[in-house]
C-alpha cells in the first residue's frame, strides 16, 4: 500500500510540474529556412597526423566474441584455434566434438602462430609478435610477452631461442625469445620486397616475398644474415614448407604446387610442379603427402614420394561444401583440421579423416559468424547485436574474462540494440524490428518481428517511453520511422520522415537524426503522427551518429567528428571539425570528454572543454575497425568488427561527490523535483544514459536504478526527510 501511495504521489508531482510529459518546447510558428546550398562547411580542422599518436594509450582489459579463424594446431588432447584477437583452446574427447576449454585474449589482429614447447608465438600484423604460455598443468594459459616489429608480422618460425618473423615491409626480423617475457631484437634482413613467408631447416632460413622470390640465408650471426642463394618463381607463392633438401611452394594460379631442390643452397632448382586451377593458400607436408586447398573448393592430397613426379592421391570438398578463404591446415595423426573464412565473413573449423588418403572423409565442423555492430551494458551483463550472429549475451562481472551466457538468432542482420527491463529491441536490417525476451540472459527467447515489409533497412533504434524511433535507411521505405509500441505484439507505424536515416537521438520534443548522404536533420515530434521539419546541417560523404550534450551536437562523418552548436536548431553553427585518421563512426560523450571510434585507428578520446579547439587526450589502436561503443563506469566497450574490445578509461573520475541524488547533474547539488523527473525519464521514457549513474543510486542498494530510488528521493523531499545514501 505504501508503494502505491508513493507512486501516486510521484505521478501527481510529475504531472503538476508540466516538465516531463507536457510540451518541452513552447508552441510557436516555425519559419522554414531557405534550402541549404550544399558545400563543405566552413570549419576549423586539426591535422590528421596529430591524431594518430595520442599521449595516453588506453589499457586493454579483454574482449568478447571470437571470429575470423586464422590458424590451427592440434596435439593428442587439445585443439588450438587462433582467432582475430583470441587464442581458443578446445579439449578433444573426440575429434568430431571439440569442447571449449580456455581462451586467451591479446590486443592485436592475428595472422598466424607457431607452437614451440609451452609457448604459442603469434604474428599479429602491425601489432607485431605476442607470446602466450600454454603450459596446461593448470588452466592459466596467459599472455607473457610482446615485441612490436617495425613492419606487418605475417608468419614466423621459432628455432632454438630465436624467432624468425616474416614482417612484411619490415623484412625478416630475428628476435631472441630466450626470455619469453622480454623478447629482444637480434638482427634483420631487408633485401626483399615484402616478406610473407618464412621456414627454417637446420641452420638455414628460407624467406619469400610477394614477387615470388625465395632467398636462402645462413645465420652464423643473427645480426648479419648471409644470403646463400635465390630462386625466382614464375608467380607469387602464398605458402612454403621445407623438408630435408626440398622446398614445397604453394603458388597463385600458375604452376600450382612447385617442388624445388635446395640441396645446393647457392643453386636451387625446380624439380617439378603439380598444376591446380586456383590458388594454393596454404599447404601441409606430412610423411610423403602434401595437403592443400585448391581453387575449385576441394582439399587435395598429393603423393610426393617421387618429387619429380608428384601424383594425385585423393580429394574432398572443403568443409562439407562450404567454400572459404584464408584456409590454414594442420594434420595430426589421421585427422586433417582446417580453418575457413567464408565470403560473408563467417569462420570456423572443419575436421576430416585422412586415415585413407585416397578416400578422405568429412567428419564435421564448428563455426562462428559474428560481426558486432552495437553493444549495450546493463549491470554486469553485456548485450551485443552481431551483424551475422544475432543477439549475443555475456556476463562481464570479470571484464578480463567475459563469460558467454546465451544467444538468440535474428531473422535479419542485427545492427542495433537497446535493452529495456526484460526486453531486447533489435534493429534487424531488412527484417525491421525484432523483440527478444532476455529475462533469463542464459536463454533469451525470440518473441516478435515487425515491419519486415515496410522499412528499407533498420540500422539502429531508440526506445522512448511508449514510442520507438527506427532509422530505416533509404528508398521507398526509408527515413526515420516513429512507432507506437504500447502493444508490443501489434506496434503501429505513426509516421515516416525523410528518405534516409541511420541513427537518432531526442531532446525537448526534437528528433536529431543522421542521414547517411545528407548529414544531420532535425524534426519536431510534438505530434508524432505529423512531424514537422525544423532544420538541416548538410555534410559531405556519409554521416553515421549524433550525440547531444547541452547546446552541442557531436556528429560522426567520413570527414571526422563535427562539433556543432545547436542552441538554434534551425540554424546550426559548426564549431570544429576534428579529422580522425579514417572515417569517424561511433561517438559517446561523458562530462567534457568525447569518445570517437575510427575505421582505421579504433578509439580516440577528446577534451572539448573548449569546443572550438578540442584536444586529443588518449586513444587505443584496436585490431579491427571501431564502430559503436558504450561507457560503463571506468570501462569502455567498443564494437570492433570481429570482436568487442573492453578498455580501461584512464580519464574516468567518479562523478558522485558526498551524497547521491543529483540525478540531473545540476549545479545545485541538492536534489529537487527535476531529479525525480530525470530518473523517471531514464527508467520509463527515453532511457537516455545518465550523466552520472552513481548519483541515481539514491538508496545505496548498488546496481541499476529502479523504482526504489525514485521513492527514496520522494521520501527525502516530501515525506520522511531521511538522509540520502553516501556516494559509493
Amino acid at each position: 500500500m505504501l508503494k502505491k501511495t508513493i507512486l501516486l504521489m510521484l505521478l501527481l508531482l510529475v504531472f503538476s510540474t508540466g516538465t516531463l510529459l507536457g510540451d518541452w518546447i513552447p508552441e510557436k510558428t516555425r519559419t522554414i529556412p531557405e534550402p541549404f546550398s550544399f558545400g563543405f562547411p566552413n570549419v576549423r580542422t586539426i591535422n590528421n597526423t596529430a591524431t594518430i599518436e595520442p599521449d595516453t594509450e588506453l589499457e586493454f582489459i579483454g574482449s568478447c566474441l571470437w571470429s575470423q579463424a586464422r590458424d590451427i594446431w592440434a596435439d593428442d588432447s587439445y585443439l588450438f584455434v587462433l582467432f582475430h584477437n583470441t587464442l581458443v583452446i578446445y579439449y578433444m574427447y573426440y575429434y568430431a566434438e571439440p569442447e571449449y576449454f580456455f581462451h586467451v585474449y591479446f590486443p592485436g589482429a592475428a595472422e598466424s602462430f607457431y607452437r614451440s614447447g609451452d609457448y604459442f608465438y603469434i604474428c599479429a600484423g602491425r601489432d607485431g609478435l605476442f607470446i602466450i604460455d600454454v603450459a596446461m598443468t593448470t588452466e592459466d594459459a596467459h599472455l607473457v610477452g610482446h615485441y612490436n616489429t617495425p613492419g606487418f608480422a605475417q608468419e614466423l618460425v621459432v628455432s632454438g631461442t630465436n624467432a624468425f618473423v616474416a614482417d612484411g615491409d619490415g623484412g625478416l626480423q630475428i628476435i631472441s625469445v630466450s626470455n619469453p617475457e622480454y623478447p629482444t631484437f637480434l638482427g634483420s634482413y631487408t633485401q626483399l620486397d615484402y616478406i610473407e613467408n618464412v621456414a627454417v631447416n637446420g641452420t638455414l632460413v628460407y624467406i619469400g616475398d610477394t614477387l615470388g622470390s625465395l632467398h636462402i640465408l645462413a645465420i652464423p650471426d643473427p645480426s648479419l644474415p648471409l644470403k646463400l642463394g635465390e630462386y625466382n618463381s614464375p608467380c607469387r607463392f602464398r605458402d612454403m614448407e621445407v623438408v630435408d633438401t626440398i622446398v614445397y611452394l604453394g603458388s597463385e594460379f600458375i604452376d600450382g604446387l612447385q617442388i624445388v631442390n635446395v640441396g645446393q643452397p647457392d643453386n636451387p632448382a625446380l624439380l617439378s610442379n603439380y598444376d591446380v586451377t586456383g590458388m594454393i593458400a596454404d599447404l601441409f607436408v606430412k610423411d610423403s603427402l602434401v595437403y592443400f586447398p585448391d581453387g575449385d573448393g576441394y582439399f587435395q592430397i598429393i603423393n610426393i614420394n617421387d618429387p619429380l613426379n608428384p601424383a594425385f592421391t585423393g580429394k574432398i570438398s572443403q568443409c562439407g561444401g562450404i567454400f572459404g578463404s584464408r584456409m590454414k591446415l594442420y594434420v595430426h595423426h589421421i585427422t586433417l583440421f582446417s580453418t575457413s573464412i567464408t565470403l560473408e565473413g563467417c569462420s570456423g573449423v572443419c575436421v576430416m579423416d585422412v586415415d585413407d588418403p585416397a578416400l578422405p572423409a568429412y567428419v564435421g565442423d564448428f563455426g562462428y559468424c559474428w560481426m558486432p555492430g552495437d553493444v549495450e551494458v546493463v549491470d554486469d551483463v553485456l548485450y551485443s547485436a552481431n551483424f551475422w550472429g544475432g543477439l549475443e549475451i555475456f556476463n562481464i562481472s570479470d571484464p578480463t574474462f567475459p563469460v558467454h551466457l546465451g544467444s538468440s538468432n535474428t531473422a535479419g542482420y542485427a545492427c542495433g540494440i537497446q535493452v529495456c527491463d526484460t526486453l531486447a529491441f533489435v534493429a534487424a536490417a531488412f527484417r525491421g524490428l525484432e523483440i527478444h525476451d532476455v529475462s533469463n540472459p542464459s536463454a533469451p527467447v525470440y518473441l516478435w518481428n515487425h515491419f519486415a515489409d515496410s522499412v528499407a533497412w533498420s540500422y539502429d533504434l531508440l526506445v522512448y517511453g511508449n514510442r520507438l524511433y527506427l532509422p530505416a535507411g533509404y528508398g521507398k521505405y526509408g527515413g526515420l520511422c516513429i512507432l507506437e509500441i504500447s502493444d508490443l505484439e501489434n506496434p503501429a507505424l505513426l509516421s515516416r520522415s525523410g528518405d534516409g536515416a541511420s541513427q537518432v537521438t531526442i531532446k525537448n520534443n526534437l528528433a536529431y537524426y543522421t542521414d547517411f548522404h545528407d548529414g544531420l536533420r532535425i524534426i519536431d515530434i510534438s505530434n508524432p503522427t505529423l512531424p514537422t521539419w525544423v532544420g538541416d546541417y548538410l555534410l559531405p560523404g556519409y554521416t553515421y551518429q549524433v550525440v547531444l550534450k547541452d547546446t552541442l551536437a557531436f556528429v560522426t562523418n567520413d570527414s571526422g567528428l563535427y562539433i556543432t552548436d545547436i542552441s538554434e536548431p534551425a540554424d546550426i553553427t559548426n564549431l570544429y571539425l576534428y579529422r580522425t585518421p579514417g572515417k569517424a563512426e561511433g561517438i559517446a560523450v561523458r562530462g567534457n570528454l568525447a569518445y570517437v571510434t575510427d575505421a582505421i585507428y579504433g578509439l580516440q578520446v577528446l577534451d572539448f572543454s573548449d569546443p572550438t579547439n578540442p584536444q586529443l587526450l588518449g586513444g587505443y589502436d584496436t585490431p579491427g575497425a571501431g564502430s559503436k561503443l558504450t561507457l560503463k563506469d571506468s570501462l569502455i566497450f567498443l564494437a570492433d568488427m570481429y570482436s568487442i574490445i573492453i578498455l580501461k578509461d584512464p580519464f574516468y573520475v567518479p562523478c558522485c561527490q558526498g551524497l547521491t541524488g543529483n540525478v540531473d547533474c545540476s549545479e545545485d547539488e541538492e536534489p529537487d523535483i527535476s531529479d525525480i523527473t530525470r530518473l523517471i525519464d531514464y527508467l520509463y521514457l527515453s532511457h537516455f544514459s545518465l550523466c552520472c549513474p552513481e548519483e541515481a543510486d539514491v538508496n545505496g542498494s548498488g546496481g541499476e536504478p529502479d523504482i526504489s530510488d525514485i521513492t527514496a528521493i520522494i521520501s527525502y523531499l516530501y515525506i520522511a526527510h531521511e538522509p540520502l545514501a553516501a556516494c559509493p
